[in-house]
């Protein structure tokens, strides 16, 4: 059983809600996005608080930063570049899988297209990984930028991210003459009110005609191979942790004393 965390930190100082989540969420690996904490303090926090070794994992994506309690030599790096970082999870006891983590750019500076090639070009370097390693065990989780609805999530040339997951281990489909894989995406139950947590992991509220308010730019998506070993009821967007919320009054992400948005913790039973 692996649990991992995610959290796109805003660059804020917010070491004690990361300890806090490890310690009692029983992280096993640790995904953070815009972080400026000072690593190694922080790991040897953690190895105070879990009496567990964390380590970072090697790899050069600045954007990204990835803390384990497993021993380096098991976390191969398999490719970087400046949004994604791609390892290989080497466990004895458990089969290996793919750790795909990515932090996409934000609108706010890209087009639409742009985003979409940017996603394209981002599943070409996953499906050369997981032809290097000889398996599809892939997980995929970060910063996407995009609403699981969008076309670089959901579409074919996308990162064909489905919310049905018995379609999703069928496998691919063919599209005019083309095989393009399925991940599954679990973040589509969590769309809208009647979601077991909030209604995104970002909030934006803008004077546009087109304005959602609620965002999930923060997703986990899920090969077909590892399904029967993910639980979405062991998926969960944070919104307090020991008694230290996340969220403001109006329940949207403390953007000052937290993050503007929200972690998510999930996990693998393999």
């Amino acid at each position: 059983m692996f649990r991992l965390l995610f959290w796109n930190t805003n660059r804020n100082n917010v070491e004690d809600i990361v300890r806090s989540i490890v310690r009692h969420c029983s992280i096993d690996i640790i995904i953070l996005a815009e972080s400026e904490l000072d690593d190694s303090h922080l790991l040897e926090e953690l190895s105070i608080d879990t009496e567990e070794c964390y380590s970072m994992a090697p790899g050069i994506v600045d954007r990204l930063r990835i803390y384990s309690r497993f021993d380096p030599k098991n976390i191969e790096p398999i490719h970087d570049s400046s949004y994604i970082a791609i390892r290989n999870i080497v466990n004895p006891s458990d089969p290996s899988f793919l750790l795909v983590a990515v932090h996409l750019p934000s609108k706010l500076y890209e087009e639409e297209y742009d985003q979409i090639a940017m996603c394209f070009g981002i599943v070409k370097a996953i499906e050369r990984a997981e032809q290097a390693v000889g398996h599809t065990r892939t997980i995929l989780v970060g910063d996407f930028n995009l609403d699981p609805f969008e076309s670089g999530i959901v579409g074919a040339e996308g990162f064909h991210a489905i919310m049905d997951r018995n379609i999703a281990k069928k496998g691919s489909r063919v599209v005019k003459g083309e095989k393009y894989k399925y991940f599954y995406n679990p973040m589509w139950n969590g769309l809208g009110d009647e979601s077991k947590g909030p209604p995104g992991t970002y909030y934006y509220d803008t004077s546009r005609y087109m304005n959602y308010y609620w965002h999930t730019f923060d997703q986990v998506l899920i090969r077909p191979e590892l399904l029967d070993y993910f639980r979405y009821d062991k998926l969960d967007v944070l919104t307090e942790i020991n008694g230290r919320s996340l969220i403001l009054e109006n329940g949207m992400p403390d953007a000052k004393l937290a993050s503007d948005h929200l972690p998510i913790v999930f996990e693998i039973s393999m």
